[in-house]
């Protein structure tokens, strides 16, 4: 397609979904800490409501972005549904494993958060935003699809123009990417929360 709005949307509050899903997770436990003191709200209750709030926040603004996008320029249809709801699953799976495992890095190493925002500084560029992946060099091409996100973007993208067929598309990837550091992140805190709530 030639509507650049469209494109960069597509791209932009995919990658704005993961990065401030990741972030507001992150913070859960020290965001709740007054709730958690009660017994019967856990730090898997603060979560699941960071997940649950943000993931509806960022799905009703992409709705109304794209949405005003295909009104203001008459675009035509049809959207790959399909392709969109499994787009936005991925980032919520993926923003979630990662800010999971960072709500316990960060409450146990405050300076984890300043390494963290260093080190995923250039994300944005590296994503597929701005540049479509199929377009990139051979090499970077090897090294770029190591980054789950390029496989979310690729698959909204997928959704919204009917010939992109991103066949570098790897959903399992991205599924066991997200997972491990989810799992990890869900054990460390089940083992020692309740001493991060007393720092």
């Amino acid at each position: 397609g030639s509507n650049f709005p469209l494109f960069y949307a597509t791209g932009y509050l995919s990658f704005a979904m993961f990065a401030h899903l990741a972030n507001r997770t992150a913070a859960a436990i020290r965001y709740s800490r007054p709730f958690l003191a009660y017994p019967s709200v856990t730090f898997v209750d603060a979560l699941l409501a960071r997940v649950v709030l943000n993931t509806l926040t960022h799905v009703a603004v992409i709705a109304i972005v794209i949405g005003g996008i295909f009104v203001i320029y008459q675009l035509p249809g049809p959207v790959d549904m399909a392709s969109v709801f499994e787009a936005l699953l991925l980032l919520t799976l993926l923003g979630s494993g990662v800010g999971v495992l960072n709500c316990y890095l960060m409450t146990a190493f405050p300076l984890w958060e300043h390494v963290w925002h260093i080190l995923t500084r250039p994300l944005f560029l590296i994503s597929g935003v701005i540049f479509l992946y199929d377009l990139m060099p051979a090499k970077a091409q090897e090294l770029l699809w190591y980054n789950p996100l390029i496989h979310c973007i690729g698959l909204m993208r997928r959704g919204f123009y009917p010939t992109y067929e991103a066949s570098y598309l790897s959903q399992a990837y991205v599924i066991a990417f997200a997972l491990a550091p989810l799992l990890a992140g869900l054990a460390l805190l089940e083992r020692n929360h309740r001493n991060l709530l007393e720092r």
